[in-house]
Order: C-alpha cells, then sequence, then structure tokens
C-alpha cells in the first residue's frame, strides 16, 4: 500500500497508513486524557506515537477532510498470541469522532485479526475511551493504580 494511500473515506474524514508526519500535529495538541494516561505510563506524547508507529504491527491515522492528522491508532504485540491496542487523538479529533465511532469496529476487527486478543489500560476518567472500548466490544477485567490515577484494564478478544 502506497505510503499516502486512502484505506477509508467517511462523512467527515479519512483513514490512512500512519506516516511520521501524523505525528506532531497529534502530539502538540493531544487531548489532556490521552496525555495524561500517556504520562503515567511513562512516556511523553510525541514519543509515545512514535514509538507506537515504530513498534506496532498496524498503524492507522484518521484525517479530517483537509488531511489533517486528528487521531492514531495501531495494534502491536506477538503475532498469533496476545497483543495490545491504542489509540491517542488530539483536540481536533472531536470533528470526526462521531463518523469514526461508526466506522471503527470494523477497523478493530482489521487490526485484532493477527491476535488472540488484544489489550491496554484506560484511565477510569477517561469517560470518551471507555465508551469507544465497550462499544468495540472490549472486556474490562481489572482495576490497576499507576501513582494516584486508577486505571482498567481491558482486552479484545478475537473472535471475529
Amino acid at each position: 500500500m502506497p505510503e499516502n494511500a486512502v484505506c477509508h473515506y467517511y462523512k467527515t474524514g479519512k483513514i490512512v497508513k500512519a506516516t511520521k508526519d501524523h505525528i506532531a500535529p497529534i502530539a502538540e495538541d493531544m487531548r489532556d486524557m490521552d496525555a495524561l494516561e500517556v504520562k503515567c505510563l511513562g512516556s511523553l506524547p510525541l514519543k509515545a506515537l512514535s514509538d507506537g508507529l515504530e513498534n506496532s504491527h498496524f498503524v492507522f491515522t484518521v484525517l479530517d477532510l483537509k488531511d489533517n492528522p486528528l487521531a492514531m491508532f495501531g495494534s502491536g504485540g506477538k503475532l498469533n498470541d496476545a497483543g495490545y491496542i491504542w489509540l491517542l487523538a488530539n483536540n481536533n479529533f472531536k470533528v470526526t469522532r462521531k463518523d469514526f465511532v461508526r466506522v471503527s469496529k470494523a477497523w478493530i476487527r482489521t487490526i485484532v485479526s493477527p491476535f488472540k486478543f488484544c489489550g491496554n489500560l484506560v484511565h477510569s476518567q477517561n469517560k470518551q475511551a471507555l465508551r469507544w472500548l465497550k462499544y468495540c466490544g472490549a472486556i474490562f477485567l481489572s482495576e490497576q493504580k499507576i501513582g494516584n490515577h486508577l486505571f482498567y484494564e481491558f482486552v479484545i478478544i478475537n473472535n471475529f
């Protein structure tokens, strides 16, 4: 697939293969809850997105219709075993968030497909992420404290 290939258009945006050029616009204006999660997990927005792009098997970027990067998401891990899943967005993601949610189940199937399941942690106060994860079929397993912050461990099982 070419670096700038459009994977999927929808009403207010499109999903494309992620590139390094997408990282800075998302990192510089990352949503507060996403930035807090990244910080609690020992990273910074720019590094978290760079690491995600470099270390994940699948990485896609959500663009608005003017090609502005709004969010990046992906999955990685040992193929045919457990993987991890992630999504980090900037404050402009709200422009396309509702339409992205409508198409996201199919994208979750794509990025979870090489694994038995994918999981991660989500901050207990990240209400948008919690709603999205539930919509995508996440199962919440446990609570974990990181510093003074409560996180939920979740998985999405590959039963597609």
